[in-house]
């Protein structure tokens, strides 16, 4: 189904999911809400994929809250692909152009929530946030709070390599020695916390310190300037947990001073 548009939209969220589980939100076109695009308050085992969630053209097509705002318990969502090694075509979201983040996994959700394989951009907020309304710091112990705060990757550069591929630099604190985590890379064409387009999943693995070292060759995108930004996911079978948007990149020429000194977020 459709949620309506403009002046007939609803008033509050358009599509709401409380106090239920096992559910599937699909196929829809969900734009112009008085709140946020989808709204998931208290509920468990939920699969949202293949909606288009705002517009990133037409602003009188926003929705006024969040793409997708999580919120009072809510744990074990899909949201995009049930895999990150599934790219987008596999049931990815568009959310674009909401005057919120792009999902939001409030200070109240629990753990297991996976947001994956989704194109997600122009939204006033992050792309993915966790806890607070934006950018949070990767402090204190992970498993304490909304998708257990997992830490975020932080990159440090974003390089041409060889023909068409780029060099993406940066690490994850973890608390856990060897731990192996998911890392997804994604570009966008802006600078801001973005995750427009998917350019791969890879499995990297923690030193004993918990420390993870990022040096991924990773296909280049097909547009310039393009900012690259990645998520952080635990490794375990059936639900994850998925990290904040990291830092955002400009993808640049190797030793360019800026890509090497400055942060657009």
């Amino acid at each position: 189904g459709n949620a309506s548009a403009g002046a007939t939209g609803n008033a509050h969220a358009g599509i709401q999911v409380q106090m239920t589980n096992g559910h599937q939100i699909r196929n829809n076109w969900i734009v112009g809400n008085g709140s946020d695009g989808i709204r998931i308050d208290n509920a468990h085992g939920i699969l949202v994929q293949a909606n288009t969630i705002g517009s990133s053209s037409k602003p009188e097509l926003a929705n006024v809250g969040s793409g997708v705002h999580l919120l009072n318990d809510t744990y074990g969502l899909w949201i995009g692909t049930t895999d990150p090694q599934f790219p987008p075509s596999a049931g990815g979201n568009g959310i674009a152009g909401n005057n919120g983040p792009g999902v939001w996994i409030d200070s109240d959700a629990s753990v297991f929530n996976e947001v994956t394989g989704n194109s997600i951009y122009a939204n006033t907020g992050l792309a993915i946030d966790l806890g607070q309304l934006g950018p949070s710091a990767n402090t204190g112990t992970e498993n304490s709070g909304p998708n257990r705060l997992l830490h975020k990757p932080t990159l440090t550069s974003a390089t041409a390599a060889t023909v068409g591929n780029i060099a993406v630099k940066g690490s994850i604190a973890t608390n856990f020695p060897n731990a192996l985590r998911h890392v997804t890379i994604y570009a966008s064409s802006r600078c801001g916390g973005d995750a427009k387009t998917w350019l791969g999943d890879y499995l990297v693995q923690a030193d004993a310190s918990g420390t993870l070292d990022l040096s991924l060759t990773v296909p280049a995108p097909d547009f310039s300037p393009a900012y690259i930004t990645a998520t952080d996911e635990n490794y375990a079978a059936g639900f994850k947990d998925n990290s904040e948007i990291s830092n955002s990149r400009l993808l640049s020429v190797a030793g360019d001073i800026f890509n090497d000194g400055f942060d657009c977020y």
